[in-house]
């Protein structure tokens, strides 16, 4: 009962210390919808809301009754899309986004139980013999299969990564200003992806030009909410400075991009 009480109460502290780092990032983004001088630069104002962002999702993610969370997450990219000016809108709803979520997890969990069922298939199969009885013609019939899965599955994430671009393109005010491609990196790239991996991917454009610049930064933006919204960022991934030598973020990781950090992989704003 001790450990149990223990547990809750160090539960109950790290959602204080989230809510608090939340209220300091409100405080810094607040003044974006009235005026230019935030607290943020220029260059590390997304990057502000993407860590606001998240840090919502992680204490919705503790407090899953406490739906409030997940409200001021969605009124954070509101804020987000409505610019500085106010002048840009986005007709997408709460109520919209919550179906959004559902339909993305309910689709990677089917992923991730296609990809356990035909794994352990193959562990099964492997299980049933010793060491002494594996040869080297098991042992390449083994690496074929699990390629094949892998590569299977990796095709699955790319198409899945698709969705979530196609997604918040219809998301973000206006039509793309050109023709782009998405293009993934890392493991999807290799076909080495599981369920689980992080996301880096890029945009192309024909030409960069202001007006180009600003839409993509804005689209790219916007899946980092919807990956967020999913729920398995770890704080970690985010370069939240106030957390980074002391906080050790025990929460699902899962589906996330590659992370704000200078060690992380490619993602569409750079890092």
């Amino acid at each position: 009962m001790i450990a149990e009480v223990s547990c809750e109460a160090t539960k109950d502290l790290i959602t204080l210390v989230l809510c608090i780092l939340v209220l300091s990032r409100w405080r810094q983004l607040t003044p974006f919808s009235t005026t230019n001088n935030h607290q943020c630069s220029s260059n590390s104002l997304l990057y502000c809301f993407s860590q606001a962002h998240t840090l919502y999702n992680a204490v919705f993610v503790r407090k899953p009754n406490e739906e409030n969370w997940a409200e001021k997450a969605f009124q954070l990219q509101q804020m987000y899309w409505s610019g500085e000016d106010n002048s840009a809108t986005s007709t997408f709803s709460y109520e919209e986004q919550k179906q959004l979520t559902l339909e993305l997890k309910t689709q990677l969990q089917s992923i991730r139980d296609r990809f356990r069922t035909e794994t352990k298939q193959v562990d099964t199969l492997v299980c049933q013999f010793g060491e002494e009885d594996i040869n080297d013609h098991m042992r390449e019939e083994f690496y074929e299969r699990m390629e094949g899965i892998s590569l299977k599955c990796s095709g699955e994430m790319r198409k899945f990564a698709g969705k979530i671009i196609q997604k918040s393109v219809g998301i973000v005010s206006g039509q793309p200003p050109s023709d782009f491609s998405a293009v993934v990196l890392g493991s999807l790239a290799r076909g080495e992806a599981t369920p689980f991996s992080d996301l880096e991917y890029l945009f192309l454009v024909k030409e960069k030009t202001p007006d180009v610049s600003g839409y993509y930064v804005k689209l790219a933006v916007t899946t980092y909410f919807v990956i967020g919204n999913l729920g398995e960022t770890k704080l970690s991934y985010m370069a939240i400075k106030e957390l980074q030598n002391w906080f050790d973020d025990r929460a699902k990781n899962g589906l996330k991009i590659d992370g704000l950090t200078k060690e992380a992989g490619t993602i569409p704003t750079g890092n």
